[in-house]
């Protein structure tokens, strides 16, 4: 019952467009394990909510409880936004903990190699998939180059997150109340 349970959570995205974000597969969009459970739980989570709220036990007589009764349907979305806002702060909280690890590391004196060859690897795979498909755009089928344009967006997204981590991004520092995630003051210019 895993999809319908999916399903089911996605009929409330007419009324809170929120929904949608709260279910789409994860930033980096892989299908593992992880991530699916993820969206099941959220899913879960939002129908749950429904049920609070409108008191039915059936997804679609709270859908249409709420189109019928404005008051309910706020008391959702706010429920929804308060959902939405937790997982913001999980992944924030998850982006300072990663980011300490490495602050650690390099007090003690040792590198992440790790993260650098991750980096490099992400940079050489776009780098790969663009050259192959400037040398051997007209001699690969249409099916093979849709099929490196997609690897290639998926190394540079990579390489976007990766960035993104180490230089952080304007959402993060809003969230964190202007300081760095890490617990630091943006210096003054």
């Amino acid at each position: 019952m895993t999809f319908p349970l999916i399903a089911a959570a996605l009929g409330f995205a007419e009324l809170v467009p929120a929904i949608g974000r709260l279910l789409r597969p994860g930033k980096k969009a892989t299908e593992d394990a992880l991530t699916f459970k993820n969206t099941l739980d959220t899913a879960d989570k939002i129908l749950d909510l429904a049920r609070k709220v409108t008191g039915e036990k059936n997804p679609q007589d709270s859908l249409k409880t709420l189109k019928e009764n404005p008051e309910m349907l706020v008391r959702f979305q706010e429920c929804v936004t308060q959902l939405e806002q937790a997982q913001i702060e999980a992944e924030v909280q998850d982006r300072i903990s990663a980011r300490a690890r490495d602050l650690s590391l390099a007090r003690i004196g040792r590198v992440n190699r790790r993260a650098d060859i991750m980096v490099i690897s992400a940079a050489l795979g776009l780098v790969g998939c663009l050259v192959c498909l400037g040398l051997y755009k007209s001699e690969i089928s249409g099916e093979a180059v849709g099929i490196l344009s997609t690897i290639a967006g998926v190394f540079g997204a990579c390489l976007k997150d990766a960035f993104s981590f180490e230089f952080g991004a304007q959402r993060e520092l809003r969230i964190s109340g202007g300081k760095d995630l890490v617990g630091f003051e943006p210096e003054a210019k």
